[in-house]
């Protein structure tokens, strides 16, 4: 490793996003040594480090020199055409890779999503899928985490769901809601991390991170209502005329709330996800909780 108390020194794209915050700072929590990659170059704290890169950008020889781990977290959600999800994303994504390569990091993990599996049809999972299977000529390690949860404010899609309970009593159940949702704690997903950026060769990949106890989408709303003390009266609402609604105003520029794609990922879920990998490596993932 790269300092006198063999802990890894890595970097970690999207460090300023929830997924890639919550990491670093779990890695830094046990020992390492983290460098954030983001837009601005600046560290979520003045005693972090940090350095400028963008997704679609090869980083600078030097930004990577001396890495141990990379952990890839980034995702430029502000691409909407497959030829710009695939040019920022994927594209991207190799060009970071490859760099990583030259540097000389040793282990480079990708943190990609249960949606990604052969037969997806939303463009983030497709994204995801294509960076998985070409980053294998790099050795790169993909994680597929599932909902993402913590204990603190609800982020992610937990705390959109949660702001939305806030704001209406009365929530529309896309498909009537039996959408099954792997749950993945924050905390769970960074032990899994620090033990990838530390564990021997060979790897599994892709690794499915998350409880193999699945939550139905309704059940998971109806945790949420209950936690807040509040009623929720549930409309069943059709997926092809909210789809079709969501991508009309896209295409005319409106910004949405809910993304098609992302509806798209809520409705065409992996049914056949593999926990193996996940078992042999010995990290547990709790369940949801009965309240969020």
């Amino acid at each position: 490793m790269s300092n006198a108390t063999m802990m890894p020194y890595c970097a970690i794209t999207g460090a300023s996003g929830y997924v890639g915050a919550r990491l670093a700072a779990s890695l830094r929590a046990r020992g390492a040594r983290v460098l954030e990659l983001n837009r601005s170059g600046r560290a979520r704290r003045p005693d972090n480090e940090a350095a400028a890169y963008s997704l679609g950008d090869e980083p600078a020889p030097e930004t990577l020199a001396g890495m141990d781990a990379l952990i890839h977290c980034a995702y430029d959600f502000g691409a909407h055409s497959r030829g710009e999800v695939w040019r920022s994303n994927v594209e991207g994504s190799l060009r970071l890779f490859a760099a990583a390569r030259t540097a000389g990091v040793r282990r480079m993990l990708f943190v990609s999503t249960v949606s990604a599996y052969e037969g997806c049809r939303s463009l983030y999972g497709q994204a995801k899928l294509a960076v998985e299977q070409k980053g294998q000529a790099y050795g790169v390690v993909a994680v597929r985490p599932g909902l993402i949860f913590d204990d603190e404010r609800p982020q992610g899609m937990v705390g959109a769901l949660s702001r939305f309970i806030d704001r209406s009593p009365v929530v529309p159940l896309i498909g009537g809601g039996r959408q099954l949702l792997y749950p993945c704690h924050a905390d769970d997903l960074g032990a899994l991390i620090a033990t990838l950026v530390t564990a021997p060769d060979p790897l599994p990949s892709p690794i499915a991170a998350a409880s193999r106890n699945g939550l139905t989408f309704r059940e998971v709303l109806h945790r949420i209502a209950r936690g807040k003390k509040k009623r929720v009266v549930f409309v069943p609402a059709p997926y092809a005329p909210l789809y079709w609604g969501l991508r009309a105003a896209e295409t005319a520029g409106l910004r949405t709330r809910l993304r098609s794609d992302s509806l798209l990922s809520l409705v065409s879920q992996n049914p056949q996800i593999d926990f193996a990998p996940l078992e042999r490596l010995g990290v547990p993932f709790r369940d949801y909780p009965e309240v969020v």
